[in-house]
């Protein structure tokens, strides 16, 4: 469990989180930011199997379903004995997830390398409060200085300004440019690809811990 200023970092669960992707896989513009493939429906079965699959998968580095930060009283800390974590007694989410944070190892590159690509979906309704840029500080940090990896990659459809921004904000350097790597609405997109290596984010403002203690400051 992990906290910045106003966001909470669990673990996924494909019990909890099962309906909330099945919702995320059939939401256009979500489909479109998680795939450069033609967008396609998702039935249960198949969302249910992939999360499962997930999580089964020992090999695959952490996701992180993003969601609000609690109150001091319903923190995880303040639960008793016999709570479940992931439910109230009423079969709720404990905490109602607002997005999902993914680090993936890139296809074909081996752990020697310490490369790895993130991203990030947040829910239609929480979008434009900051808070994708206030989780991307924090799971970069958590990359290079818990999971200690050199190098992280990201891509954005070059027509997609918000992601654009993100990564500009963030300090990543573009990288380069796909011309024509995707299919979409009758035309062909490019893909824009940003990276960001270890020693330029962790002496850089733009870290969380960085960030956070200068915002203190202030």
């Amino acid at each position: 469990m992990f906290f910045t200023e106003r966001l909470m970092f669990r673990c996924l669960d494909p019990e909890v989180d099962g309906h909330l992707w099945l919702q995320w896989t059939n939401d256009l513009p979500l489909v479109n930011a998680l795939s450069a493939q033609g967008a396609q429906p998702w039935s249960r079965e198949r969302s249910k199997k992939y999360l499962e699959d997930r999580v089964k998968d020992k090999d695959a580095l952490p996701w992180f379903m993003v969601c609000e930060k609690p109150a001091d009283s319903e923190l995880p800390s303040a639960l008793g004995p016999n709570d479940d974590y992931f439910r109230t007694a009423d079969g709720k989410a404990r905490y109602p997830a607002i997005g999902c944070l993914h680090i993936d190892k890139m296809g074909g590159v081996t752990d020697v390398n310490g490369i790895v690509y993130m991203g990030i979906l947040l829910d239609a309704a929480h979008q434009d409060r900051g808070y994708g840029t206030e989780a991307l500080r924090w799971v970069c940090d958590y990359i290079f200085t818990t999971l200690g990896y050199r190098r992280i990659e990201g891509s954005a459809d070059a027509s997609n300004a918000r992601g654009l921004n993100v990564y500009k904000k963030l300090g990543f350097t573009e990288e380069g440019r796909r011309r024509q790597r995707f299919w979409r609405d009758g035309e062909w997109r490019d893909v824009v690809e940003y990276g960001v290596l270890r020693e330029e984010w962790l002496s850089s403002a733009n870290s969380y811990a960085n960030f956070t203690q200068k915002k203190e400051g202030m």
